[in-house]
């Protein structure tokens, strides 16, 4: 899952930009200490804070933990990932759930929409293989990377032997042309249509062998992938001779 931060653009005027700021803050920030009127000579005196003010004011009260070991909660807050042989787990659980799914999707007594089921499917695969995908470009540690990298490999092949899977193609088949045993809405019907069209893209309807040789394909071309962006990560020494003059310094 990608996280966006959506950025206002900065005021191209920097002095409206701080006239701005200061309306922004007046009305609840910069008025938060009261001023009482004196019985006496009628003049205005600062008396206290206000409550919001005073919330605002106080300092966060934090426990100083003088301890010299700090508790691994795992990579991302990841139990399993303490360690690099989590991903080795995370792997292994993503596969035994994607078997029971299969199954699922396969029953002739399945209580749940098909589409419900490829949803889950997807997204079972798609949280242990996208997070290992990050991991392995971007994590210093070479092991954990290595982990990570083995764990996408093989959950991106699980993903073409599915696409490919004649047994789970034909329970989707028979649910757009006869409808599914639970009801199901035009949206299901159109979600259902983008998972077929999944299939065919991925050569279903080719025979066994050909199957069998776009998988492989496929595979080659992903861990071509991994070696072209480990490539570009490693820093490459040019002697300064070899360049334009206009870039030497």
């Amino acid at each position: 899952m990608t996280l966006r931060l959506l950025l206002s653009n900065a005021s191209t005027s920097s002095r409206s930009g701080v006239h701005g700021l200061k309306n922004f803050l007046q009305p609840s920030l910069c008025q938060c200490v009261k001023t009482e009127t004196s019985p006496l000579n009628g003049a205005k005196e600062v008396s206290t804070w206000t409550p919001f003010a005073s919330a605002f004011n106080t300092k966060p009260q934090r426990k100083m933990n003088f301890s010299l070991k700090r508790e691994n909660t795992g990579l991302f807050g990841i139990p399993e990932l303490k360690d690099h042989t989590g991903f080795y787990l995370l792997q292994q659980a993503a596969e035994e759930r994607v078997d029971k799914l299969l199954e699922e999707a396969c029953s002739p007594s399945r209580s749940r929409k098909i589409v419900t089921v490829f949803d889950e499917l997807s997204d079972t695969l798609c949280r242990v293989a996208d997070l290992s995908d990050f991991v392995r470009v971007s994590h210093p540690n070479k092991d954990v990377a290595q982990a990570a990298e083995e764990a996408c490999v093989a959950l991106s092949s699980l993903v073409e032997k599915l696409n490919t899977n004649v047994v789970l193609h034909n329970s989707l088949m028979n649910v757009l042309l006869e409808g599914d045993s639970v009801p199901t809405d035009d949206v299901d019907q159109r979600v259902a249509e983008l998972f077929m069209f999944d299939f065919e893209q991925s050569g279903i309807h080719l025979e066994e062998q050909k199957r069998e040789k776009f998988v492989k394909l496929n595979e080659q071309i992903h861990m071509l992938g991994t070696f072209f962006q480990r490539g570009c990560q490693k820093p490459v020494g040019i002697p300064k001779s070899n360049l334009p003059e206009n870039l030497r310094h």
